[in-house]
């Protein structure tokens, strides 16, 4: 499992893995951690998991760009 913390704190940096917020502190830091963190789960498959997402998941990349394949709940 890849826990991103705060890497991501919109499901949208998914597809926007550019983008970056007034709380981050560096915003070039911010994006090439972001980028390493997501290309390295969709590179090994390994699910994420970060605290402002709604779901667990895989991680598709394509184009520069990301998306969370959310995994099923067994509720």
């Amino acid at each position: 499992m890849t826990f991103l913390a705060d890497a991501l704190l919109d499901e949208l940096q998914f597809r926007h893995p550019g983008w970056v917020s007034e709380v981050d502190f560096s915003a070039a830091e911010t994006v090439s951690t972001r980028k390493r963190l997501l290309g390295n789960a969709a590179t090994d498959g390994s699910p994420v998991l970060a605290y402002h997402m709604s779901a667990t998941g895989t991680v598709d990349q394509s184009s520069g760009s990301f998306r969370l394949l959310a995994r099923e709940s067994s509720r």
